[in-house]
């Protein structure tokens, strides 16, 4: 997993050995999450604005990302024909 920055996050062991792949992208674009999902079987959506304070003090950038983001992803997944995708 990688955040916004570029930090890469602990992927569990388990995920690796079953040859989970590590994409970044924005959720801003549609055409940027395509070639991103190009090839893949299924899609860990972790993605968005998950500090509750933030979400407060900027409404429109929480909305944005979490139900916009998530809507992109949705459009991009289809249009790659990605079978599952785990929102968590």
């Amino acid at each position: 997993l990688l955040r916004d920055d570029g930090v890469r996050l602990p992927l569990p062991a388990d995920l690796e050995r079953r040859g989970v792949e590590l994409r970044r992208g924005s959720l801003a674009s549609v055409d940027e999450l395509r070639r991103g999902l190009a090839g893949a079987e299924a899609v860990l959506h972790l993605a968005g604005v998950g500090d509750v304070y933030l979400a407060a003090e900027k409404p429109a950038l929480a909305a944005e990302l979490n139900v916009m983001g998530s809507a992109n992803l949705a459009e991009a997944c289809l249009a790659e024909g990605v079978r599952r995708v785990v929102y968590a």
